[in-house]
């Protein structure tokens, strides 16, 4: 079974439960109302005759309306009012046709389990954000290199807390281990905390669904699936860009992602240990003037800090 026949087949099974633990609380509530309970025993009499169904669901339509009317008059609404696991789409996994944000989130789960990016990022939060790592000696303008992840800090905080799915992204450059994955962790876990789609991968991950999802693999449709997930999640973040190999197949392809998703306005998170003139050299330059016009440049300075447990 693929991976969104999987999520499909659970998501129906939460409707189910959902269902039955509704149908369980409103008729506790109506078998507990001597007033409530007449009426749902005339239904089941109904439902159970022989008369034309016009006239039974007539007959039904009547006697629910009474009951809806004596249920508001004894108080009784929020005692019987359904609950849900996703008060958004009440369970079925879509809005107006469209694929609930709850079930693109198990979706995604299910898709970018295996990858061990996530661990990188599991603890990156900004509760754990140790400015005091950083040394307070000045270095440039009078600013020191503390002075200076303060201000990543702050900003990284500003972005997370605004995000409001569409905009512009990031783009976090400078040498490895100065603390750029960090502050992408951070953003992208706190967005999540928040309650949007969130897909966080390496470049090379990246560059793997590009390889496998117009091939005859046995899991290609997995990384078709991938695909779609990761053009239209709320927020992409690609760690470690420069390190996958370039090909003009998935040139074309990570061309055709940035330019979709710089289309709709979806923004992206992008971290690299390159410089920006290495990074204009290995993509052509209409992938990086789209890249360009999509995110803010932040630069990482300061000696590796890969080796420290905390950030």
């Amino acid at each position: 079974m693929e991976i969104i026949d999987l999520v499909l087949s659970d998501q129906r099974t939460i409707r189910e439960l959902s269902r039955q633990k509704n149908f369980k609380k409103r008729q506790s509530v109506i078998e507990s109302v001597p007033e409530l309970k007449a009426f749902d025993d005339e239904m089941i009499s109904i439902l159970s005759s022989d008369l034309d169904p016009i006239e039974k669901n007539k007959k039904l339509k009547k006697l629910n309306t009474k009951m809806n009317e004596k249920i508001n008059e004894l108080k009784l609404s929020e005692k019987i009012k359904p609950s849900y696991e996703c008060e958004i789409c009440k369970d079925t996994g879509y809005v107006n046709g469209k694929m609930c944000r709850c079930l693109t989130k198990k979706l995604n789960e299910k898709l970018f389990k295996f990858g061990e990016s996530r661990e990188i990022i599991k603890n990156a939060t900004f509760k754990n954000y140790n400015l005091n790592l950083f040394s307070d000696e000045p270095i440039v303008n009078e600013k020191s290199l503390r002075d200076f992840m303060a201000e990543k800090e702050k900003l990284a905080m500003d972005y997370a807390e605004n995000f409001s799915g569409e905009g512009k992204g990031l783009f976090y450059f400078g040498k490895s281990g100065t603390g750029k994955t960090f502050n992408i962790g951070a953003i992208t876990n706190r967005i999540i905390e928040r309650g949007f789609t969130v897909i966080y991968l390496t470049s090379m991950e990246l560059f793997e669904v590009f390889r496998y999802k117009d091939t005859f693999v046995d899991n290609a449709d997995d990384y078709r699936a991938k695909y779609t997930a990761i053009k239209d999640v709320e927020l992409l973040v690609i760690d470690d860009l420069g390190t996958e190999v370039i090909t003009p197949s998935n040139l074309a392809a990570f061309f055709d992602l940035v330019n979709y998703r710089t289309a709709l306005h979806k923004p992206v998170i992008y971290s690299s240990n390159l410089e920006l003139t290495q990074l204009s050299k290995k993509y052509d330059d209409r992938v990086f003037s789209r890249i360009s016009g999509s995110v803010e440049f932040v630069e990482f300075i300061g000696k590796n800090l890969r080796y420290i447990k905390e950030i």
